[in-house]
């Protein structure tokens, strides 16, 4: 499951691609096209969760599907691609394949999560379904086992890799400890870019579940936590439908932040005054308790944004920076934001052009560059396909621009629907498509400005 990728080609071709609309000159570079073996046991189907990359340049993610499990809408894998010294090729190999283990209990389908590694190189991360308990799990179109959280730790050589589950949810009765775990995991000092220390707290969220029913109930914060590194506690934070008519939020579907006082910051997709989802703060401490900083589709329309899937980013100038998927002014597809002091502010809206050439349905939580402007993807729209997607920058100045329009090459060899943008320490950007691409299953590609 390895090959060396050439560069070249693609690079040059997809160069020809900003010449069209309104894209800047910049170049993209497709990485890796999934489904390149058999069976697509490398992968299919890339999720939208952040790409990790570490000191050394190597990337890290996940896909919905594929692997030893031959199967192209479960399992999925946890893939690396190392690049050369000049970083002109990149190897690609697979370092775990879910469900290789007797039911699942390795883990299955690592849907949206993002990565951690800490300062031994070890990898950390959560899949949807799979683990060892026997609760089943609804998710409205299967029964499967509720998730778990993991740990991947490399051989002294690097060349393999030893999978442990640290905890599977649904150990409690009715699921009061979690169901579904959708989002990857934070810790004390992720924002800043520090390497996890493989003892502290981490933080994370379940879709389902909580104190509050049943599994298919409104979802959780959870704490995990060990004395040693070997034995691996679980400790509901908040429950989520707290409050009537889940007025504090439900669902909540991305990875959360933390800022240097240990307060999580997080979304929920739905719940809210108007169902359409909030922005949250949950202060970390003896008891723990949730504030809603803001409910969308508060303004007439959902003109202020709704359904905000993907979690904020934090900014030290400009408090919570995030998107929505849907809402905004015209035709409803999203919006960028930033929530300060409990006031939400649209920076830009998205779609107002005839064509959604600038995109619509934003599909990364932005990444931030030191110079404080934005970087994100939505979905679909662009110049070259209605569901293409693109690559594009929110200045520090609020100048929006499209920097890389997707489906600009033939059958969409360079991917669509991109997500998962993160930032190398050069500055590159470095994300996933997650369709099309040579065999159809998406991609991992790299853009230079």
């Amino acid at each position: 499951m390895r090959g060396f990728i050439s560069l070249a080609v693609a690079a040059a071709l997809a160069g020809l691609a900003f010449t069209q609309g309104n894209a800047r000159a910049g170049q993209l570079e497709t990485l890796y096209s999934f489904c390149s073996l058999a069976n697509c046991t490398d992968g299919a189907k890339p999720n939208g969760g952040r790409l990790l990359v570490d000191p050394v340049g190597n990337i890290y993610g996940t896909t919905n599907a594929g692997g030893v499990s031959n199967n192209l809408d479960a399992g999925g894998v946890v893939f690396q691609l190392s690049p050369n010294a000049k970083k002109t090729k990149y190897r690609y190999r697979v370092i775990h394949e879910f469900c290789s283990e007797l039911d699942c209990f390795d883990g299955n389908a690592p849907r949206s999560a993002d990565l951690i590694m800490d300062t031994s190189g070890r990898l950390y991360g959560v899949t949807a379904y799979g683990g060892s308990t026997a609760a089943q799990c609804t998710d409205g179109v299967s029964q499967q086992h509720c998730g778990v959280v993991y740990q991947l730790t490399p051989s002294s050589t690097g060349k393999h890799w030893k999978l442990r589950v640290l905890y599977s949810f649904c150990l409690a009765a009715n699921c009061a400890d979690g169901a579904v775990p959708w989002a990857g995991l934070t810790y004390a000092g992720a924002s800043s870019g520090a390497l996890y220390d493989g003892t502290s707290p981490l933080f994370g969220t379940t879709t389902r579940g909580g104190s509050h029913g049943d599994a298919n109930n409104g979802g959780t914060v959870f704490e995990l936590s060990t004395s040693n590194g070997h034995k691996w506690k679980e400790k509901v934070l908040y429950s989520f439908c707290s409050q009537a008519n889940c007025a504090d939020g439900e669902f909540p579907h991305d990875t959360l932040t933390m800022d240097g006082s240990g307060n999580l910051y997080g979304t929920t997709s739905f719940g809210g005054n108007a169902n359409s989802g909030v922005v949250f703060k949950l202060a970390v401490s003896r008891h723990p308790h949730e504030t809603v900083l803001y409910s969308f589709c508060s303004a007439s329309g959902c003109a202020d944004g709704a359904i905000p899937d993907l979690g904020p980013s934090l900014s030290s100038s400009s408090g919570l920076l995030g998107v929505t998927s849907e809402g905004g002014n015209g035709f409803g597809d999203g919006v960028l934001y930033k929530v300060d002091n409990g006031t939400e502010t649209v920076l830009y809206t998205f779609c107002p052009v005839i064509g959604c050439s600038d995109g619509w349905a934003p599909s990364s939580t932005p990444v931030l560059d030191a110079s404080g402007n934005l970087f994100g993807t939505t979905a679909f729209g662009g110049v070259n396909d209605l569901f293409g997607g693109v690559l594009y920058e929110y200045s520090s100045t609020g100048n929006y621009s499209v920097l890389y329009s997707f489906c600009a090459l033939a059958s969409c060899a360079d991917g669509e629907a991109p997500a998962g943008v993160a930032m190398d320490s050069p500055g590159h950007l470095v994300g996933v498509t997650g369709s099309s691409g040579t065999h159809n299953s998406g991609t991992v590609f790299a853009y230079t400005q």
